[in-house]
């Protein structure tokens, strides 16, 4: 992925210099969550609030980045904007709001 656009099986999500920004808030927000798991099980009851509170923020952060590079999903009409998002394994990805969903990992490769 370059720094100035990301792709996606070949589509253009969007081209835009927030690329390096979206990607580094992925990565941080991959990191919040793989330290909240731990957290979470060491420390249950108000801490476990906390974290998913922390990933959350993270996450919508990285959503309102990619809502304003005007990101958006063309593998089906009409284009749709694409959010960040955890999978059900606590992954990662983005993730467009077409009816049936397209999703990508942080770095742009489409998921099946």
């Amino acid at each position: 992925m370059s720094d100035e656009m990301m792709t996606a099986g070949g589509d253009r999500l969007f081209d835009t210099g927030l690329a390096p920004t979206i990607r580094s808030g992925m990565e941080f927000a991959q990191r919040l969550a793989t330290v909240s798991r731990e957290g979470v099980r060491m420390m249950p009851g108000a801490s476990e609030v906390m974290a998913r509170t922390a990933l959350r923020a993270a996450l919508a952060s990285v959503t309102a980045a990619l809502a304003s590079a005007t990101a958006q999903c063309r593998r089906a009409s009409p284009p749709a904007d694409i959010e960040a998002i955890t999978d059900g394994s606590g992954r990662m990805i983005y993730r467009c709001s077409h009816p049936s969903p397209h999703s990508w990992t942080l770095d742009g490769n489409p998921l099946p």
